[in-house]
Formats: C-alpha cells, structure tokens, sequence
C-alpha cells in the first residue's frame, strides 16, 4: 500500500490590474525611483552576458568517449559531471550488516534466476509500503528487455543501474536477502526469478534501509527506474483519459493507477495503494460497449479482497495477481493514472553539481539537430534526508525551481520553460539546427540540507551537458540576474507568449490605458501582465518623447506569492516612474505551497507628465 499522489500544478494567478484611478497630472509630484533600463540598455547588457559564453569548439568524439558509463542494448549513459573520475560501484554491506535474518537465494527457491521469466505477475508485496515501486516494477515487466536492461547478472550478486535524483548509480546487490521462516519479509518471486527482490534491495541500498521505501509516489519510481518523463491522466475527463490510456499502451509507455485514500466504490480494491495498468480493452456486453482496465495487484497474493468482480463480465483470463476491472468504476476508486514514457532504446546524459546553493544555474546542452529531448532539473530526493511519513511526503516541499531553455544563435529566443516546487522540472523541446540550447535555473530554497542537483537530457542521441561558469559568475554581479530575469521576461511579453505552455497564462496587452484630459489616450505607453516562466510579471515600456508616468501598485491580495522585484512591494504600495524611452518589469514569485498555486490581485494609480 502506500501510493501517493501529487496533484500536478494548477497555478492560476488572479490578477486584477486594470483599475485604473487617474490623478491630476499638473500638480503631482515625480517622486519615486526611476525604470531601471530602456530597450537598448537591456539589449546591450544581454550582448554582454552573451560575450562570457564559451566559444570554442566542442571535441564531440572526446567528450562522448570520456562521459561513457554504460552502453548495452536498450540504455545509453553518460556522465558529464565535473571531475568524474569512473563509474562508482555501491555496494549493500552496509544494509546487510544491519540484517541478522539474511538468506540465500538458493535457500529461497530451487535454482534461483535473476531474469529467466519476468512477468508482471511475478511478484508479491512484503511488509513495506513500497506499492509505488512494485507496482511500477510489474508494468515494466510487461516488455522483459525494461527490466533486463538495469541488471547483469554476477553469479552471487547482480549488479543494478537505478536513476537516483536524475543521476544514474550502479549498485552491487548480493543475492542474500531477509527472510522470516523460510519466507523472504520483504517483496517475493512467485517462482524462482529474483529481479523483482534483487531491484527492490538495491533502492533499499539507496535510500539507506527497507524500511525508507514506506510511502511514494509511482511518478519518482517511474524516473528511478525509467530515467524518463511522465505524465498525470486526469480521470475526470473519462473519454479523454480513455484515449490518452489506449495510446500511450499502444506506444509502449507503462502506467500505474492510484486509488482513494478511502470510500472506495467497490470492495475490490485496496485504498491509497497503487496498481500497475496492464492493459485496456473495449468489449460488447448486452449490445453495450463497455471498457476494461486489466490491473496488477503488487498485494494480490497475500490479500483478503477478491481480486476480480463478478458483476460484469471480464474479458480475459485472470492471472494470480491480475484481474480485469470496469473503466466506469476507475473514475470513483481512484485518483488518478500516472504514465511513464518510457523509451526502449534510452540515451541518457547528466551532469550533477554538489555543494552550491546560490540559487542560479546556467548550461550548455549540446545535441544532435532534429532530436526531440527532455532537459529534466533534478533536486537530490528527500528520501536520503527524512524519513518518508504521509506529513513529510505531503508537506515537505523542495522550493520552487525554474527551469528556462533559450538559444542564442541565430537570435536570442527563449525555446521552453518549466517550474514546480517538487523534485522534478522538465522541458521539451527539439533541436532546430546544430546550435547549442542554454539553460538558465532559477532556484528557491526551502529546505537547508539541500545542497546537490542534476541536470540530465534525454533523447535519441547523447546531449553534452556543460556548465557555463563564466556567464554564471557574471549573472552573480550587482542585479546582473534580475536584470536577465527581466529580459526573459520583456521578451515573452512582446513576442506575444508564442510559446504555448500549459502552465503559462498569455501576457494581456493594455497599449489604451493610459489617458488624461490633457494627454488623451497614450498608444506608446503599454503595459504587459500575465505569468509565465515561473513568474508573474508587469511589463512597462514607454515609446513616448515627452511623457513620464509615475505608476504605483497596491496590492489587495496576495496568496503563496512573494515579491522578487521591487523588494518592498508586499509591504505596501511601490511607486516608479517610467520616463520617455525607458521600460521596466515588475516580478513576483510564486510560492512552494499548493504545488504553485497562487493569488494576486494588484491595483494601480498612474500620474502622467509632460517633459
């Protein structure tokens, strides 16, 4: 048992901007500080920051040979970390010195196999809560070579890759495990082939115990096995998840579903436990359709519930384990359904940097042009620092971390973001051209112990990974990182929010707002405000020749949002003054609670002048 779901972002800023209060622009006062830049300037400081890129040609060959750690069928990886010296090998002494009940695996079962016949039946859950994993491990299984791929079998141990927080590990496992009266205590085979005990061992030797798998969820057992991307299917819209569920199975990808904490609508199924999803199928009953779901049980054999209902009919032979259960009942039994895109032929690169907690991250990633690839930000799991409960699970947040992809050649142009204040933030996107991509990390801090992250790339080629140290150093001068900020953000604003992101709200452009008796509506007088990149943000640009505006904020609301740019906004009003040809960026940030979910609603007052 023990599957935990996290809600995906549903961040929505409310902003109320637009009620405008107009003072008498004679007699007023031009006090406050003035826009930080104009068009130019920025564009000026971008070309500076430009210049502090590496410009040398990469040693592709050289670089792909060194960073190599591993190349069998089916998974490519190569490690671009600093100062990497070869492959570390993890052993599990220290695990078994904590185990005075281990036995062989020969003890265990006649002829003991690590990878003769992997199925996704082939397993029975232990005294962990670990459902997150098994279940994830039992989808897997639906395609052998999923699971053979992280295994290579030693004779008396196995040696075992797992993705741990976006960098992969090689794990030597001995094949001794605990065990209780003949009965191995923790995950068993249901015949004599072991990769299911010999993997589960090896995330207990990562994470430093059994007993620190209790509790999960089935999307960081996907990346830990799968090194890929996933996905939330919500089961509230029941024909769209339907056709997301039957495509992804026919792509190869696995699935797991996550049932309700309680109040569940049939007597079959386990609350807050998480099945593997086998399959789907669309049968004809009483001149009706009706669809099924097929679901692995990681408890089915040691569970008192039945493990197939008999109210409607099933469509196939039930396996031990397995059973075939009716689409219309998901919707009620279950939170949701979690897809892992998994990829058959992986290639893998990462690069992990240890002991910096600056907040700010820039790198280089350069791949092959016409790839698709996944660039994931990765924070060190906190599983290898608290205990796992279902308060730490829920409420221990990472700190919102943005993740910003732009090219500088042949334009400046921003190709993707992401942001999440959980372990993981990916971007998709797909090389052009032969031009290396960048990417810029913005990162909050919430917790102290945090001080390791990975940044990793996947695709169908290797992606070499290298940080820029130069342009990273600069950004750390004076406001040169706000002032980068506040480009990424000048430039979504004016290029209309051509990227289409779900998390984004497209900027609202007033170009009329400004007017006076005087003055009339000012068309070179705009002002942008939406949220995006990780951010909500008002956008100034005065194109006028002779009018300055004072604009002043005063915000009504502000929920799981802090002030990043100007610093005293939360504190009260913030006034500026926005003269002839200049431009500015009000930032604001959202919050880790909520997964981002935020409020802000800001009012403004403007006074207009003639120069």
């Amino acid at each position: 048992m023990a599957d935990l779901y996290a809600n995906p972002i549903a961040a929505g800023s409310a902003i109320r901007a637009n009620q405008l209060l107009s003072t008498s622009p004679v007699q007023a006062q031009m006090d406050g500080p003035k826009a930080s830049f104009t068009v130019s300037g920025l564009l000026k400081f971008i070309n500076e920051l430009t210049a502090h890129f590496k410009t040398t040609d990469l040693n592709t060959k050289e670089l792909l040979t060194n960073s190599t750690v591993l190349n069998k069928q089916g998974i490519k990886l190569f490690d671009f970390t600093t100062g990497r010296t070869g492959i570390d090998t993890i052993t599990d002494d220290r695990l078994n010195s904590e185990h005075d009940n281990l036995v062989k695996a020969t003890q265990l079962y006649e002829n003991p196999s690590l990878t003769f016949n992997i199925s996704p039946t082939n397993l029975r859950q232990g005294k962990v809560g670990d459902c997150y994993i098994l279940g994830t491990l039992s989808v897997m299984a639906n395609s052998p070579g999923n699971i053979k791929r992280l295994l290579e079998d030693k004779g008396d141990s196995a040696q075992v890759w797992l993705c741990d927080s976006g960098a992969w590990k090689l794990f030597s496992i001995k094949k001794l495990f605990p065990a209780s009266n003949g009965n191995p205590i923790y995950v068993a085979s249901m015949d004599n082939c072991i990769w299911q005990m010999v993997i589960e061992k090896a995330f207990a030797c990562m994470y430093n115990g059994y007993e620190r798998l209790d509790l999960g969820h089935s999307s960081t057992a996907m990346r830990e096995l799968t090194g890929c991307g996933t996905e939330y299917i919500n089961l509230e819209e029941p024909l769209v998840a339907w056709s997301k569920i039957r495509t992804f199975l026919a792509q190869g990808f696995i699935m797991t579903a996550s049932s309700i904490a309680g109040g569940v609508a049939s007597n079959y199924i386990t609350p807050k436990h998480c099945y593997g999803v086998i399959d789907a199928r669309e049968v004809t009953h009483q001149g009706k359709p009706v669809k099924y779901l097929k679901l692995m049980n990681p408890l089915a054999h040691n569970s008192e519930k039945p493990t197939v209902p008999n109210s409607l009919p099933a469509i196939g032979a039930n396996e031990a384990g397995a059973f075939w259960y009716p689409f219309a009942l998901v919707n009620k039994d279950f939170e949701v359904i979690t897809c892992g895109k998994i990829d058959p032929d992986l290639v893998y690169s990462w690069l992990t940097v240890k002991g910096e907690r600056t907040g700010t991250g820039l790198f280089m990633a350069k791949g092959v042009m016409g790839d698709r690839v996944t660039l994931s930000f990765n924070h060190k799991n906190l599983r290898h620092y608290v205990q796992q409960n279902l308060e730490t699970i829920m409420k221990t947040k990472y700190g919102v971390a943005r993740m910003i992809v732009f090219r500088l050649q042949p334009t400046f142009e921003i190709l993707g973001y992401g942001f999440h204040s959980l372990q993981n933030v990916r971007v998709e996107i797909t090389l052009d051209d032969d031009q290396p991509v960048y990417v810029f990390l913005d990162i909050d801090y919430d917790q102290d112990f945090l001080n390791e992250y990975t940044l990793s790339a996947s695709g169908s080629s290797p992606v070499i990974i290298q940080k820029e140290s130069n342009a990273e150093q600069f950004l750390a001068q004076g406001d040169n990182k706000l002032n980068f900020i506040k480009y990424l953000l000048f430039q979504t604003a004016i290029n209309g929010n051509k990227m289409q992101v779900a998390k984004s709200t497209p900027y609202k452009i007033e170009e009329n707002i400004y007017s006076s008796q005087i003055h009339g509506q000012l068309k070179g007088l705009r002002r942008y405000y939406g949220q995006s990149l990780g951010y909500v943000s008002f956008v100034y640009i005065n194109e006028t020749t002779n009018i300055t505006c004072k604009e002043t904020l005063m915000p009504n609301q502000l929920q799981n949002v802090k002030e990043y740019w100007p610093k005293s906004l939360r504190g009260g009003n913030f006034s500026f003054v926005l003269g002839p040809g200049t431009a500015e960026v009000v930032i604001l940030k959202f919050g880790s609670q909520n997964n981002c979910s935020h409020v802000s609603r800001i009012q403004n007052k403007y006074v207009l002048q003639s120069s």
